[in-house]
């Protein structure tokens, strides 16, 4: 083992009770009559010192430290120097001779499909339940974690009702707890906790949840991070629960694409739901109707008003030159610089034949009704545009200027949208470094606000004149390099023609 005293150290820390240090070694097959005394040493450190040692000098059959590892590394999946430490094991291990248990060290078992589990919550006193549990149930029950107030173990062959009965009145003999729960559920998955868990509230608060069971429904995740609010988060104007809904973060495919969110199902477990080691969940109002809660609005009001200042200090082409109110405005106007067009000053009847005007200096409203941030900003431009993602004239329900972004739509629009990344979004729109034109066969131009603007930007005279001003190319942009014919292809020996070649075998 490479790092042997960094994994003695974590060792020590993890498993500092003695209830999850025998779960361990009864895990890798560790003779009981054996075992180091717990008692017996001040520190966990010395004795997991001594447990290692008599593990080196052979004291399990066919086994040595790598088996602590990976049965370490099995109850606590998130813990990277358990982690490292099961990398260095080479797979399979051996066989050995231990109780045969989907924690053990060797492969004796193959991983069970259904995990009967028996849940004790509310106390600290874990270890007495510990005990308690194998005595009534029997020595083959295992410790799968522990962690604040929880302890959960594995029951091979389930647990009948009588069994599980006499468990609870002798729990509740012991005095463990008035809050005291013992529970048994059969999960498809294999128990754990998730070591940490990044949680953002609904003002974008950071909550850092640790020692989390997978087993957790969706739904309960909320009342964590709402407690951390007064009254008037949790509930709605009339005292009832707030509803909220819970996203999870999901990166992106590329470290250049941006992380999506999906929505979690509030009847799920978070392990059935997706979740990992380490991701980052939002918790958000629920969408609906009606007013938004003052407290969560001036927060997110002054968030926005700190990113646009923060966006206009670092870059001098950008200025606020408007606002509503002083102290958390509702709407602002900005003006900057990029190198984009205005309308034509002639009509054409091929639209690749326009000729927009070149524009330098623009001007653009982003306004925030009364259901921000539940429902998205507005943006319009004030200024002449040309541009297939912005109204031209102006509709019943659209205004001239209104710009058609794709994370400001109903389906998009996140409550903690990035006004960094808006006000950045905005000047790419002008310069043509962002826009939803795509060529023939690809999307009707009707399907853009303005038609004509996009029929234009993917013509070959409209493409020169937009990186002739510093825009992008558009098939890059949209992830099209240009491709050469393509090549034929052998399926079995048979030769696929290309697309015109006269019909044959191929050979």
């Amino acid at each position: 083992m490479k790092n042997r005293t960094e994994f003695l150290e974590e060792l020590a820390r993890v498993f500092d009770q003695q209830a999850e240090a025998e779960a361990l070694l009864e895990a890798i097959g560790f003779p009981r009559g054996e075992r180091p005394n717990w008692e017996g040493f001040r520190t966990a450190a010395l004795y997991w010192g001594q447990v290692l040692r008599e593990i080196e000098n052979g004291r399990i059959d066919g086994h040595g430290p790598e088996a602590l590892a990976v049965a370490a590394h099995r109850q606590y999946r998130g813990n990277a120097i358990f982690r490292r430490a099961a990398e260095e094991v080479p797979e399979p291990l051996p066989d050995a001779q231990v109780r045969v248990t989907p924690r053990e060290g060797g492969r004796a078992a193959e991983t069970p499909e259904e995990w009967p589990t028996l849940t004790f919550r509310g106390s600290e006193h874990y270890e007495e339940f510990v005990r308690l549990a194998r005595q009534v149930i029997g020595p083959d029950t295992q410790l799968l974690y522990t962690g604040a107030e929880e302890a959960a173990l594995y029951v091979p062959g389930g647990l009948d009702e009588a069994r599980l009965g006499r468990l609870r009145r002798e729990v509740a003999d012991l005095g463990l707890g008035e809050n005291v729960e013992v529970l048994f559920e059969v999960y498809p998955f294999q128990p754990h906790l998730f070591e940490q868990l990044r949680l953002v509230g609904p003002d974008q608060q950071v909550f850092y949840a640790e020692n989390v069971p997978n087993t957790t429904p969706v739904r309960d995740i909320p009342h964590a991070v709402l407690f951390q609010y007064g009254e008037e988060t949790r509930q709605d104007r009339f005292g009832r629960a707030r509803r909220t809904v819970v996203d999870r973060v999901v990166p992106g495919a590329t470290p250049q694409d941006p992380p999506q969110e999906q929505r979690l199902d509030p009847d799920l477990t978070l392990q059935q739901a997706g979740v990992r080691e380490g991701d980052e969940l939002h918790i958000r109002p629920e969408s609906t109707a009606g007013a938004i809660n003052p407290r969560l609005r001036r927060a997110a009001l002054a968030r926005v008003r700190n990113e646009i200042r923060d966006y206009e200090r670092a870059n001098p082409g950008f200025e606020i030159v408007y606002t509503d109110d002083e102290f958390l405005p509702t709407c602002y106007e900005v003006q900057f610089r990029a190198a984009g067009f205005e309308p034509p000053r002639e009509q054409a009847a091929d639209p690749a034949d326009l000729r927009p005007v070149p524009r330098d200096v623009h001007k653009a409203l982003i306004v925030l009704y009364d259901l921000f941030p539940i429902k998205a900003p507005a943006v319009m431009f004030t200024t002449p545009i040309f541009h297939p993602n912005v109204e031209p004239r102006g509709t019943d329900s659209r205004p001239m200027g209104w710009v058609c972004i794709g994370a400001l739509g109903d389906d998009a629009y996140r409550t903690d949208l990035d006004f960094h990344v808006l006000c950045a979004l905005i000047m790419d729109i002008a310069a043509y470094r962002n826009y939803g034109a795509l060529p023939h066969g690809f999307l009707d131009a009707h399907g853009f606000l303005n038609s004509e603007a996009a029929l234009w930007a993917v013509s070959e005279q409209g493409q020169e004149m937009i990186v002739r001003r510093g825009g992008r190319p558009l098939l890059p942009m949209i992830g099209i390099e240009e491709t050469p014919p393509p090549k034929p292809i052998r399926i079995r020996g048979a030769h696929a023609p290309r697309p015109g070649d006269a019909a044959g075998t191929g050979r």
